[in-house]
Formats: structure tokens, sequence, C-alpha cells
């Protein structure tokens, strides 16, 4: 079993898109484990989390 982190995602006004698209892309991994994001992309990573979960 793999041990659960803490991940810091911190992205530039000008590069929330790219990682948003990461998280998109990696979002199976990332849910494992605990995210620690600033305000306006800690709420776009969780849209996109959830819309993730939700298909």
């Amino acid at each position: 079993m793999k041990k659960k982190k803490y991940i810091g995602i911190v992205a530039h006004d000008n590069r929330k898109k790219d990682i948003i698209e990461w998280v998109t892309y990696n979002w199976q991994e990332l849910v494992h484990h605990n995210l620690i994001c600033t305000g306006t992309t800690g709420k776009l990573i969780e849209e996109a989390i959830s819309e993730k979960c939700l298909e």
C-alpha cells in the first residue's frame, strides 16, 4: 500500500489551464493523496476532480 502524501499545488494565473490539464490527466492517482492548494487553484482543481469522479 502506498503512503498517503501531502501534495502542494500552486499555479500562476497564466498557468492555471496547464495545471488543470495535468490534474485531469493524473486525477486517479491524486485522489489518494491530500492536496494543498491556493484559493483559486484549489477551487479549479476540486471542480476538475469532481467532474472526473462523476463520469
